[in-house]
């Protein structure tokens, strides 16, 4: 029991005190926090997705032509791969 004291007490003196914590973090934490805060302010404290195009429809309406277009490519190149494996040399 008494070993284990005394290595804590010349364990305890080899030990450096630490150096203050530097203040630009804090600044920057002050600043980031203002910008937060200024922001919600200016969005109301509103966070939702305000969607004012009613005009387009849902997603395949406006995506079809591009997924058939891509179905399409890749059926070529399917059947093109297979030929030149098929085919070729």
């Amino acid at each position: 029991m008494l070993a284990g004291n005394v290595f804590v007490a010349i364990a305890g003196s080899a030990v450096k005190k630490k150096e203050p914590i530097p203040e630009w973090p804090l600044y920057l934490l002050g600043i980031s926090l203002t910008l937060m805060v200024g922001g919600f302010f200016y969005r109301k404290f509103d966070f939702g997705l305000r969607l004012t195009r009613s005009h387009e429809g849902g997603f395949w309406k406006r995506n079809a032509e591009k997924i058939a277009l891509t179905l399409v490519g890749a059926a070529i190149g399917a059947v093109m791969t297979w030929l030149s494996k098929a085919f070729g040399r």
